[in-house]
């Protein structure tokens, strides 16, 4: 066997290892910080390339060491895998700190509340950074948010368009370093009357979303390192759901009486589409689709990312 062949194999079975590993949660890893070291690539392609046409066959083994030398750099260890929270390692720009005081353990609350100003349609759009995100009660309020962190500073404003209320949640600044201390839990309620057309841009995050008892016409969810549960609920005729996703965790659940599509492009993920049947490649769909009252029309997107829909 060839050397090179060999050092491809291993890196192979590494990468299949460490995979096995985050989805078991016994290891987590900071992927901003793996994806910046892209260009290691280019170098144990290189090594290989040059082994190949010399007598250096000890060069791909340099390559090895290398690939495994960074990767342990972005590896952690999770002593406690049932912990209950969701931490974060990255950090979008080493030389800026933001925080609320010099002390960043001091914690603080902000509490926005929209009234019900009898609109039958609304949007609300979340542009916001890290942090645990929580959408499964109801509000007589039009929507009423509550956050708690020790660091980030949100901010809701509105307007209209179309005659269409669209409201916006925003994180002040996303120039945050963010630690395993740190936390931001972010509770929405939403008015249950209203028609609404949801959008969350949220970085690395964990979201707790059970929309069952809302009426929602669309959803998307653009998240990179996450961990997302979401429960979809038949409170409308179509229900259209976009989920971009990257190094995540994805569990979708829709109601069985609802008919459910299901596009998939999942690049390097695992999935498990038990309660769907196969149409094409990346074409999903249950049995009673084309039958049912109600319509789920999902659309997954995932980078790196373990998918699991499933019918309750």
């Amino acid at each position: 066997m060839k050397t090179r062949d060999m050092i491809s194999g291993l890196i192979l079975i590494g990468i299949g290892l460490i995979f096995l590993f985050i989805n078991m949660d016994m290891i987590s890893i900071d992927w901003r910080q793996l994806w910046s070291l892209w260009p290691v690539i280019l170098i144990v392609i290189g090594l290989n390339s040059i082994a190949a046409a010399t007598k250096l066959k000890w060069l791909p083994w340099v390559g090895l060491v290398i690939f495994i030398g960074l990767l342990f750099s972005v590896v952690s260890f999770d002593t406690n895998s049932k912990s209950s929270g969701f931490s974060f390692d990255w950090d979008d720009d080493t030389d800026k700190k933001e925080y609320i005081s010099g002390n960043s353990t001091d914690t603080f609350t902000q509490k926005f509340v929209e009234p019900f100003n009898g609109a039958t349609e609304a949007r609300f759009n979340v542009d916001a950074a890290a942090g645990v995100y929580f959408l499964n009660e109801a509000t007589t309020d039009m929507l009423d948010v509550t956050a708690n962190s020790n660091k980030m500073v949100h901010e809701l404003s509105s307007k209209e368009k179309k005659g269409i209320p669209v409201y916006y949640f925003d994180t002040e600044s996303k120039n945050i370093t963010y630690s395993d201390n740190d936390f931001n839990h972010v509770n929405i309620k939403l008015n249950k009357s209203v028609l609404w057309d949801l959008d969350f841009d949220i970085g690395a995050a964990k979201t707790d979303f059970d929309l069952t008892q809302f009426k929602v016409k669309k959803l998307n969810i653009d998240a990179g390192a996450a961990k997302i549960e979401l429960r979809l609920g038949n409170q409308v005729p179509v229900c259209d759901v976009n989920l971009e996703v990257g190094a995540s965790k994805l569990e979708v659940w829709v109601p069985r009486d609802a008919g459910c599509k299901l596009d998939y492009d999942g690049g390097l993920s695992s999935k498990n589409f038990s309660d769907f049947d196969k149409i094409s490649d990346g074409n999903y769909e249950t049995e009673n689709y084309n039958s049912a009252a109600t319509k789920i029309n999902i659309n997954i997107d995932a980078g790196i990312a373990k998918v699991v829909v499933k019918r309750y």
